[in-house]
């Protein structure tokens, strides 16, 4: 006889249907749920963001001076340690550089905003005069400094690696005071490069990079933890008793207690990779509510709601000693985790206006129950801990929402640059949420566009001793700049060409490769003089003191060092 895979019955002979589980169901623990010491309150600006509706201003509070000085100290420090602009016969098109300053660091970050505002072409595109219109940033800046810029941007000390999981400066605290409810999840910054820090999320519309976990409110991105593959959220929080945590938990507890839970009431909404029984009780020893979806594999989830999703329906709760689980089945089998909600009739209930299921939604039957024939929408009693959770849920979804509108990322092959990318995103994103709190009615895109405008003017002062601006021009085959060789023609009157300095030696003169092509001077020189079977050679190299198209062999003959026809 066979073995079967069917689950084992019950004492009596007969397995117990789902129907018989709940009537089984022991009553739940007597529960209350928690509300705080302090009222619910709205989100406002508060220190030096109070009553300020201008961008540079609310930006500065990111981006203040002083960190611009000290990344521009790192960044010339950074492009002195690698030979910046230093020419030689083997990079003769190597570009000088000049020291940065943060003027010109403040122009960089206005030409990366009007990139960001207007995405899909190549950024080479926006140097080039079309109609005879070229975009004010570029208009500040060439395009090949702001490709230098970019290459020797450094953040932090050059004797250090630049590890995207160090800390950095966080001073959305001090401008800024969240509303009673907020949440916590995860955020992904795209890199598809080699680092030991990124994560592979399948699930995700950003399947690959860094992911970070943020605690908002409404978009604004009050704190946040970069995760890694290598390093642990291990803290002293997972050994105190007695709820030892897991290192996620830890970490989301380190965010939670950074809000003024001393003096304001939060509530924080979290998915279930997140909530455990074990972390919202943590949370409650600070005063702290919580509220979330949880699995049923967690730490402490009660046995008894653990029911098969296709033989019961309707709404089951379970109370533990600080809060309540709530099982219920609508589209699909959802388990609620809170301490702040209850299921009393009274006052957990509210009606909202709900759209009818379609056919081929799961658990089609049950949904769509409630809806006549013909009904595509009615007003239902949901659970309130179902639309608290639903509204509350998505503030870090609109802070990348947000993002993904007007992102500055660009391609990079260094591994903290998207990082910092993505730190720029935010300080303007919590910029523009602290304009909205403080009553302002400008758009996302026209709040860029003013601070573009405000880093150019604040960037004026900036006098740099690189040549002046030129645009490209375009050639038969690609653009190149105005850094030709010097063409010198022989015609019948011309005389003997010398080298500087009068010949005899090759001390001081050397051959170096420029981005146009010239004909050799000592090949058509020699041409001239009868040598109809001489080749002349078109080259793309001169001599750097004498200033002259050469080809290699003809380099030694026009100083007099070897022997020469004429």
């Amino acid at each position: 006889m066979g073995k079967g895979k069917g689950k084992a019955k019950e004492s009596g002979g007969e397995s117990l249907s789902a129907a018989e589980k709940i009537r089984n169901l022991p009553p739940p623990p007597h529960h209350i749920p928690f509300q705080g010491l302090f009222p619910p309150h709205q989100a406002r600006a508060i220190g030096p963001a109070t009553g300020v509706t201008d961008p540079y201003r609310l930006f500065s509070l990111f981006f203040s001076p002083e960190q611009l000085e000290i990344l521009a100290r790192h960044t010339n420090i950074y492009a002195s340690m690698h030979d910046a602009g230093l020419q030689d016969s083997r990079h003769p098109l190597v570009r000088k550089w000049y020291p940065t300053t943060p003027s010109e660091l403040r122009i960089l970050l206005a030409i990366l905003i009007h990139l960001g505002i207007s995405r899909g072409a190549s950024p080479k595109l926006f140097w080039r005069k079309v109609g005879g219109v070229v975009p004010e940033p570029m208009c500040r800046m060439r395009y090949i400094r702001f490709q230098q810029l970019k290459r020797y941007l450094h953040i932090s000390e050059p004797s250090e690696s630049p590890i995207p999981t160090q800390k950095f400066e966080k001073p959305q605290k001090e401008c800024f005071l969240p509303s009673t409810n907020v949440a916590v999840d995860e955020m992904m910054i795209r890199f598809l490069g080699r680092s030991a820090h990124t994560i592979k999320m399948p699930n995700k519309p950003i399947s690959l990079g860094y992911k970070v976990l943020a605690l908002c409110d409404a978009g604004y991105t009050y704190d946040w933890e970069l995760t890694s593959r290598i390093a642990s959220f291990a803290t002293s929080e997972q050994q105190k008793m007695p709820y030892p945590l897991s290192p996620t938990s830890s970490a989301v507890l380190q965010m939670l207690t950074t809000l003024p839970y001393r003096t304001h009431f939060f509530t924080a909404y979290m998915d279930n990779y997140f909530s455990n029984i074990r972390l919202f009780a943590r949370l409650l020893d600070y005063g702290i509510g919580a509220c979330g979806t949880v699995r049923c594999s967690s730490k402490d989830f009660p046995p008894s709601l653990n029911i098969s999703k296709d033989k019961a329906a309707g709404i089951l709760k379970w109370n533990f000693a600080t809060g309540v689980v709530v099982r219920e089945i609508d589209n699909n089998t959802v388990h609620l985790l809170s301490t702040v909600h209850d299921l009393e009739p009274s006052t957990s209930w509210i009606k909202k206006l709900r759209r009818r299921p379609r056919e081929t939604s799961t658990n089609a039957a049950a949904a769509r129950k409630p809806f006549s024939a013909g009904e595509h929408r009615k007003l239902l009693a949901i659970p309130k801990i179902d639309n608290d959770y639903n509204q509350f849920m998505g503030s870090v979804d609109i802070a990348d929402q947000l993002r993904s509108y007007f992102s500055t990322q660009r391609i990079v092959r260094r591994n903290w640059q998207p990082f910092f990318y993505w730190l720029l995103d935010t300080a303007i994103i919590n910029a523009y949420r602290i304009a909205r709190t403080n009553g302002s009615k400008t758009t996302h895109r026209t709040f860029r566009s003013s601070l573009t405008s405000s880093l150019l003017t604040a960037g004026q002062k900036h006098s740099s001793p690189e040549p002046k601006f030129t645009f490209l021009y375009r050639t038969r085959r690609r653009y190149r700049l105005r850094n030709p060789v010097r063409q010198i023609y022989i015609t019948k009157n011309s005389q003997k060409p010398e080298p500087v300095g009068g010949g005899g030696t090759l001390r001081g003169h050397v051959l170096v490769r420029k981005a146009t092509r010239a004909w050799c001077l000592w090949c058509r020189w020699r041409h001239k003089q009868g040598g109809s079977e001489v080749k002349i050679h078109q080259v793309r190299s001169q001599c750097e003191r004498c200033h002259v198209a050469l080809c290699h062999s003809c380099f030694p003959l026009y100083h007099g060092v070897g022997s020469s026809l004429v």
